[in-house]
This record gives structure tokens, C-alpha cells and sequence, in this order.
């Protein structure tokens, strides 16, 4: 039987998917966030890479999302674990665990994810620290994502994953010593986590470059297909698979988040009517808008493909 699988995108919370993702003029009430439970069962919380979240602001994820019973989050471990160096600080840890606690007992929590930068080597030092951060964090359920290539080799890898971590398999720009896109099936704990950042190779460590040009990227059909030929395959093996999209830059996570569901389900999918002006190409896949205001009626014709559309 094939496991769950949960896809969506990182982060809802951009003003560019104002009139791109989101609806130009929003009704009474609109919420991003329930929004994107109509065309998707997961998002990646990335806010709390940058903040604690407060404990209320945690619990209102878990019931702006009520409507949606099988919708689950991942959520971002702060960067002060994962982005400075020195012992772990087992009282903020405390104080992390603590303000996430609403969405593990509301059962909505799938993985938090302990991101490391490029420049996070194999090191014995760097080993020691991952491994103290996540017997820290125990008994949350974990994700690690490492990005340098140091990390494929020794069987540091399968060490984190026996560990109890599930191992991010990412898709990144190739540069460098830059880790290969490794699925890893199974381990102690049991999933599988993809992470898609986009290949803009000649933005990705520029400097003076920013978020949203790091992660500017559309991915053609063919490498989603590329892409989905793995993914595939881990739903046969793993307890339960997570896709998530990062290249979030004016809509285009949103937009091939749904067309990878769409291969990975050999089906149509919902489509935001405002993404379709955006990305004519999701036409072809797209099933009416179920937050189409009545009045407006269905703007785009599912059955129609445009000749440019590759």
C-alpha cells in the first residue's frame, strides 16, 4: 500500500502572491492560510526560522486549518540552533518545544525541520552539535536538511537517519560541493522529506543577493517529472512522504507544487483562478476553483490549452 503523501508549499505570508496566488479583491474575512487547505494538505511553516512563535499564535494555525482534517504542517526549528555555533541551550530548547506544543497535540505536526546552511561541514564538532540538538528535541518527530556534499560521505547520513531524523533529500542549484539529491528510504524513522529550492544557479550564492532572488525558479514539466520519478517510488517504501516547494518568488512554489501533485496523482487538481492569469500552462490540469466567487463565475476553461503551452 502506498504511504501518505503530503505536498505543499514553504510559507504562505508573501506579498507577491497578492493577485498572483490570492484573489486581487478578497472577500470578508479571507484567510491564506484556509485557503490553500482547498488545494493543498500541507505547508511548511518557515516564520519560525526567524521568531519563537507565541503559544497562542501556534494554536491558531491548528484552528484556522479545522476545516481540513487531513492537513498537516511542517514547521521550521529557529536559526539559532541550526545557524550559530556553541553548545546547545537545553532552556531554549525548552522554551521552542513549548510554543509548538498546540500543534503536535492538535495532531497537525508532521516534522520539525533543523535547517543547515551550506557552510554546516561534516566536522566532528558539527556532528557532535546535530546529534546533542536532536536528542535535545526528543521525542518531537525531526527532519534534518544538510546542503554541503561532506555530508554523503562516512555514512554521516545514515547515522542521522538510524539517529531517529528523517534526512531531507533537497533539490538545490549544482555548485560546487553542493550535496546531490539523494533520496534516503526508510531509516529509524521511517519518511521521506523532499525539499525543491529551484536551480538558480547564478543567483544562489551571489553576493549581495536576496530571498527572493535565491529562490526565483520555475521548474519545466520535464524536471518535475524528473523529480516525481523518485518520489514515486518512495511512497512504496517509506511510512510517509513530504514534498515541499521553496521557490516561492511571485507564486511559482504554488504553481509547481500543483502540477507535481497533479503527475504524482495522474489527475486533475484544484487551481486558484488568479495563479491560472499567472501560469496558462496549468490549464490543462486544472479542475474549477472551489473558492471561485459565484458571481464571477469560472474565468478560465479547463478543457482549453494554449498553443504555447509547454
Amino acid at each position: 500500500m502506498s504511504a501518505p503523501l503530503y505536498i505543499g508549499p514553504a510559507g504562505w505570508s508573501y506579498p507577491d502572491w497578492n493577485a498572483t496566488v490570492y484573489p486581487p479583491k478578497k472577500p470578508k474575512g479571507f484567510d491564506p492560510l484556509e485557503f490553500l487547505t482547498s488545494y493543498f494538505n500541507l505547508i511548511e511553516i518557515n516564520s519560525t526560522f526567524y521568531r519563537v512563535p507565541a503559544v497562542s499564535t501556534v494554536r491558531s494555525w491548528a484552528e484556522r486549518v479545522g476545516g481540513a482534517p487531513d492537513f498537516r504542517f511542517t514547521l521550521k526549528l529557529h536559526r539559532d540552533f541550526t545557524h550559530e555555533s556553541g553548545p546547545v541551550d537545553k532552556r531554549s530548547v525548552d522554551v521552542f518545544k513549548r510554543s509548538v506544543a498546540p500543534l503536535c497535540d492538535a495532531g497537525r505536526l508532521l516534522y520539525i525541520l533543523l535547517q543547515f546552511p551550506w557552510s554546516f561541514r561534516n566536522t566532528a564538532p558539527n556532528r557532535r552539535r546535530l546529534e546533542e540538538l536532536i536528542d535535545a528535541l526528543k521525542p518531537l518527530p525531526l527532519a534534518v536538511e544538510v546542503r554541503h556534499g561532506g555530508w554523503a560521505g562516512g555514512g554521516a547520513v545514515d547515522g542521522l537517519s538510524q539517529r531517529g531524523a528523517v534526512v531531507c533529500a533537497i533539490d538545490q542549484p549544482p555548485i560546487g560541493d553542493s550535496l546531490e539529491f539523494t533520496p534516503l528510504a526508510g531509516g529509524k524513522a521511517g519518511g521521506e522529506y523532499f525539499r525543491l529550492h529551484g536551480r538558480n544557479k547564478s543567483e544562489w550564492f551571489r553576493a549581495g543577493t536576496n530571498r527572493d532572488l535565491r529562490y526565483n525558479y520555475f521548474y519545466s514539466p520535464g524536471e518535475l517529472e524528473q523529480l516525481a520519478t523518485p518520489i514515486r517510488a518512495a511512497t512504496e517504501t517509506a511510512r510517509q512522504v513530504v514534498v515541499v516547494l521553496n521557490n516561492h518568488f511571485r507564486g511559482q512554489a504554488v504553481a509547481n507544487a500543483l502540477e507535481l501533485k497533479s503527475m504524482l496523482a495522474g489527475n486533475r487538481v484544484a487551481v486558484p483562478e488568479t495563479l491560472l492569469g499567472g501560469f496558462p500552462r496549468l490549464g490543462p490540469i486544472a479542475l474549477p476553483d472551489p473558492n471561485a466567487r459565484p458571481e464571477e463565475g469560472w474565468l478560465f476553461d479547463p478543457e482549453s490549452t494554449a498553443e504555447n503551452d509547454e
